[in-house]
């Protein structure tokens, strides 16, 4: 699975680093509120999950890599 919390957390601290980092890049996002709850849950809504990636590639100069954030490590079991 992948680990939400963690990503929040490593990437951007806080739910007002969220929402100041897009601001900073014209992007509209949910209320501050809602992105509260996503690290309160550790879930982001899948529609919501490529804009924090582009926000992050837009802060970066560069995509980042999602797999140590798979609890698994980005290997499937099924076929090991």
């Amino acid at each position: 699975m992948f680990d939400t919390l963690k990503f929040l957390q490593d990437n951007f601290g806080s739910p007002d680093a969220v929402v100041g980092m897009a601001a900073q890049y014209g992007i509209d996002i949910p209320v501050r509120d809602t992105v509260r709850k996503w690290f309160a849950r550790g879930a982001i809504s899948g529609e919501w999950l490529p804009v924090l990636l582009t926000m992050l590639e837009l802060e970066n100069g560069k995509a980042i890599s999602l797999k140590g954030y798979l609890s698994d490590g980005g290997r499937d079991d099924i076929f090991t």
